[in-house]
C-alpha cells in the first residue's frame, strides 16, 4: 500500500484502510494488560499490609512474574497464543496463594523463634543455624498442603479440558494457561522461596503488627467462642443462605458468552426484492449520510449486492454498511453503544421506510452466518421439500417470534418470491421452422445478457469486446418478444412465436441445509438473555405452529453452544467433585473430614450468584469458569482450617473439640484471610473493567470476587460450626496422622 500511494496513484488519491482487525486485538490485549497490571499492584500492596514486612511482600510477589514466565514458556511449546481468553482468567491472587502460605508460615515461625525466652545468649553462628533450621522446618510443614492444594485446584479445571467444538477452542487455552501458572507457582513456592528466605531473613524476620488485623482477630475470637456454643443456629442459617442463593440463581438469565464489543457496528439493510442496482446504491448513499450525521460515528462505508469474490450470493436489494466509531471516551452525547444502536434503528426506520435493518458486528456477523446460515442471534431453521409450504410455516414462525419480549430485527431470512421473466421454448414450433433450441438460447443470451465476441489488447492488458442489444430493445416483455431469431433459410421469426414469455413469481435464493430446502426466521435479542428467550419462543412455536410430515425445525445460534456446553458440564462436574473428594479423602484419611471441606463448595456459590444478580449479568460459560476457579480456592481454605483443628487435637489429646475448633480456626484466620483477600482483590480490576474485551472477563471476575467474599465469611464461621456439630466422638478418639 505504501508503494501504491507513493508511486502508482495520483497525488490527490490515496488508499487508506478503514477496518483493521489488528486494532481489535490490540485493544483487547490493552484491556487485559491494564487489568493484569492493576491486579499486580493491588496484590503487592495487600501482601505488604498482611505480611507486615516489605521483604516478605517482595518475596511473595516475585512469584508472579516468574510464574507468568513459566506459563508463557509452556504456552509457547503447547502452541497457545496470548489473547483475551487465554490470559483473561489469570488471577495473581490465586497464583500467589501457595507462595503466600509458605512465606506467611516462615515469617510466623521466625517471629515465634525471635520471642522464645531461651535465645538471649545465642551466638551469631547459633542464631544463623537456628534461623536456617526454622525456615527448613516451616517449609516442610506446609509442603504437603501446598502440593495437594495445587492438585485439587487443577482437578477443578477438569471440566474445561473436556469441552468440545466452539467452547473447547474458547476455554481450553484458558484452562491450560491457568494450570501452567499454578504449576509454576507451586514449583517456586517449594524450591526458590525457602532458599531466598534464608538470604532475606538470615538474621530473623521483623514484622509490623497490623492493628486492623489484631482488631479483626479479637473480634473473630469473641464471635467464634459463641458460634461453637450454638453450632445448630449457625449451620441452619448457613444452609438457609445457600438455599436462598441457589433459588436466586434460578432467576438469572443464561447465554453462551457475553457479546464481545468489537468497537464497530455492522448494519444490514434489505430493500424490497427486485429493486434496481441504481436505486439500491442511492438508498445506500442516503443511509451513509444519515449514519454519518451522528457525532459518535467516524466513517461509514457501504457494499451493495454480492461481493467481488461471490462468497455472499446476495441480490442488489441487500446493502451492508460498516460503521467505524470514535473512541468511546470522546463521545459527548453520553450514550452507550446499545443506546446508539437504538438511535440508529429509530432514525433509519423513520427516514428509510420499507427497508428492513439488522445491527450486528463484523466478526460475529460472519461467524453466525457461517454456522447457521443467518447473521442474527437466533435462527429458526425450517426445512422440508416444498418452498411454498416452508414459506407459510416461516410466516407463522415469524409471528410467533415477534410476540416474544426481547425480539428485535425479526424477519424471514430468504426474500419472498419476486417477479421473474420466464421464457419457455416451444420445441414443436422451433422444429417447424427448422431452428435448433440452442440457436434460440444463444440469441437470448447475446441480446439480454451480452456475449463476448472478440478481444482487444492495449499493451499487456486484454479486454473482451461484448455485444448486447440496446436497453430499449430488451427493457420489457414486449421488446424481448420482438427479438428476431434467424432461420436456416435466411428468414427471421419473432421470439414470442417460438417461446412462451410470461411474468411469474419465483424464488431468488434457495437455501439448503443437509441437502434439504430451508427457510429461516431470524431475530436479534435485545434487553433479554438468550436462554429464557429461546425457551419461551420454543414453547410458543410448539403450541401455535404444526409441522406437516416431512418438515422439521431446528433452532440455531449461540444458544446451541450454550446447550451443548451446559450438557457437557452437567455430566463432568459431578465427576470432578468426586475426584476432589477422593483427593481430600487421601489427604485426611477420613470421609468425614473430606465431606466437611467439601461444604465450602456451596459456600463459594453464594456470593458468585448474588453478585451476578446484583450486577444484572447473565449466567454464561464465562461465569461458569469463574465458579470452577472458586472451587479450588474454597477447598484450599477449608483444608487449612480443618487441618489445623485436627493438628491441635492430635498434639493435645486432652483438648476438648470445641476448644480445638476455636483455637485452630483462630490461628488460621490470618492465613485464610490473606489467601482469599489477595485472590479477591486481584480480580477487582477485571470485574470493574469497561474497555474493549472486558465483556468476556467481567462475568468471570464478578463470580470470583463475590464467591470469594462468601467463602471467606462462611469458611470462618459456618465451617467451624459444622466441625463442632459433626465431631462428637470420645475425647480419646483422635484424628489419624495426615
Amino acid at each position: 500500500m505504501s508503494e501504491l500511494n507513493s508511486t502508482r496513484l495520483a497525488d490527490s488519491v490515496r488508499i487508506v484502510p478503514i477496518y483493521d482487525r489488528a486494532d481489535l486485538v490490540h485493544n483487547t490485549l490493552h484491556t487485559v494488560s491494564h487489568t493484569l497490571l492493576e491486579g499486580l499492584v493491588i496484590v503487592v500492596a495487600v501482601l505488604f499490609l498482611f505480611l507486615g514486612s516489605v521483604r516478605a511482600a517482595l518475596l511473595a510477589a516475585i512469584t508472579i512474574p516468574l510464574s507468568l514466565l513459566f506459563a508463557f514458556v509452556c504456552m509457547h511449546f503447547a502452541g497457545i497464543p496470548a489473547n483475551l481468553l487465554s490470559l483473561g482468567a489469570l488471577d495473581f491472587g490465586i497464583i500467589v496463594d501457595r507462595t503466600l502460605i509458605m512465606v506467611e508460615h516462615i515469617v510466623s515461625s521466625l517471629a515465634e523463634r525471635r520471642h522464645a525466652p531461651n535465645l538471649a545468649g545465642e551466638t551469631d553462628n547459633e542464631r544463623s543455624s537456628g534461623v536456617l533450621q526454622t525456615i527448613l522446618d516451616a517449609a516442610l510443614q506446609v509442603e504437603r498442603p501446598i502440593f495437594f492444594s495445587l492438585i485439587i485446584i487443577i482437578a477443578a479445571y477438569i471440566p474445561l479440558f473436556t469441552l468440545d467444538r466452539v467452547e473447547r477452542r474458547l476455554f481450553t487455552p484458558m484452562a491450560y494457561t491457568v494450570c501452567f501458572a499454578l504449576l509454576g507457582s507451586m514449583l517456586l513456592a517449594l524450591t526458590l522461596i525457602p532458599v531466598l528466605a534464608t538470604y532475606l531473613f538470615g538474621r530473623g524476620a521483623k514484622t509490623w503488627d497490623n492493628p486492623v488485623l489484631s482488631w479483626l482477630q479479637r473480634g473473630y475470637g469473641w464471635t467464634l467462642a459463641r458460634v461453637v456454643q450454638r453450632p445448630w443456629m449457625v449451620v441452619v442459617g448457613s444452609v438457609t443462605i445457600v438455599v436462598a442463593a441457589l433459588s436466586l440463581g434460578t432467576q438469572l438469565g443464561s447465554e453462551f458468552l457475553p457479546q464481545l464489543d468489537e468497537g464497530v457496528i455492522w448494519v444490514r439493510a434489505n430493500l424490497a426484492p427486485g429493486v434496481s442496482v441504481e436505486e439500491s446504491a442511492a438508498v445506500a448513499s442516503k443511509i451513509r449520510k444519515l449514519l454519518g450525521s451522528f457525532g459518535e460515528v467516524q466513517l461509514v462505508s457501504s457494499q451493495t449486492g454480492r461481493n467481488d469474490s461471490g462468497t455472499d450470493p446476495y441480490g442488489p436489494n441487500r446493502n451492508e454498511l460498516f460503521v467505524a466509531l470514535k473512541p468511546y471516551d470522546t463521545w459527548a452525547s453520553g450514550r452507550s453503544k446499545p443506546q446508539l444502536v437504538e438511535a440508529f434503528a429509530k432514525r433509519l426506520q423513520a427516514e428509510v421506510p420499507g427497508t428492513f435493518f439488522s445491527f450486528t458486528q463484523p466478526i460475529i456477523d460472519n461467524v453466525t452466518e457461517a454456522v447457521t446460515g443467518s447473521p442474527a442471534d437466533l435462527a429458526v431453521i425450517l426445512s422440508g421439500p416444498d418452498l411454498t409450504v416452508l414459506r407459510g410455516l416461516a410466516a407463522q414462525g415469524l409471528e410467533v417470534v415477534r410476540k416474544v419480549p426481547g425480539a428485535a430485527d425479526s424477519a424471514v431470512e430468504q426474500e419472498a418470491d419476486q417477479a421473474q421473466l420466464r421464457l419457455s421454448v416451444n420445441r414443436s414450433e422451433v422444429a417447424r421452422y427448422g431452428i435448433n433450441v440452442k440457436d434460440v438460447q444463444d440469441v437470448i443470451e447475446m441480446a439480454v445478457g451480452g456475449r463476448a465476441v472478440s478481444t482487444m489488447f492495449e499493451g499487456e492488458r486484454r479486454f473482451d469486446v461484448t455485444i448486447r442489444y440496446a436497453p430499449d430493445a430488451r427493457s420489457d416483455m414486449h421488446s424481448i418478444g420482438s427479438i428476431l431469431i434467424p432461420t436456416h433459410d435466411g428468414g427471421h421469426v419473432p421470439l414470442n412465436t417460438l417461446a412462451d414469455i410470461r411474468v411469474v413469481n419465483g424464488a431468488s435464493i434457495i437455501a439448503r441445509r443437509e441437502n434439504r430446502r430451508q427457510v429461516s426466521v431470524r431475530t436479534n435479542i435485545r434487553g433479554r438473555d438468550q436462554g429464557s428467550f429461546v425457551e419461551e419462543a420454543q414453547r410458543l412455536f410448539d403450541a401455535q405452529v404444526k409441522l406437516p410430515p416431512g418438515y422439521r425445525v431446528e433452532w440455531g445460534g449461540q444458544f446451541e453452544n450454550l446447550a451443548r456446553a451446559r450438557k457437557r458440564l452437567s455430566l463432568i462436574l459431578p465427576v470432578t467433585i468426586t475426584i476432589i473428594f477422593t483427593l481430600l479423602f487421601f489427604t485426611f484419611g477420613s470421609a468425614k473430614y473430606a465431606g466437611l471441606v467439601m461444604m465450602n463448595v456451596p459456600f463459594s456459590l453464594v456470593g458468585g450468584i448474588v453478585f451476578l444478580y446484583l450486577r444484572g449479568i447473565n449466567l454464561s460459560v464465562s461465569a461458569a469458569v469463574g465458579f470452577i476457579s472458586l472451587f479450588g480456592v474454597a477447598v484450599m481454605s477449608g483444608v487449612l482450617v480443618i487441618s489445623e483443628i485436627n493438628r491441635r487435637r492430635r498434639v493435645q489429646p486432652d483438648l476438648p473439640v470445641k476448644q480445638a475448633v476455636v483455637e485452630g480456626s483462630l490461628s488460621q484466620m490470618r492465613p485464610v484471610l490473606m489467601m482469599i483477600m489477595v485472590a479477591l482483590l486481584g480480580m477487582v480490576p477485571a470485574a470493574r473493567a469497561s474497555g474493549v474485551g472486558s465483556d468476556v472477563q467481567r462475568p468471570l471476575a464478578t463470580v470470583v470476587v463475590g464467591g470469594l467474599l462468601s467463602t471467606l465469611l462462611l469458611t470462618l464461621l459456618a465451617l467451624p460450626a459444622l466441625y463442632a456439630l459433626a465431631i462428637r466422638q470420645k475425647p480419646e478418639e483422635r484424628p489419624v496422622e495426615e
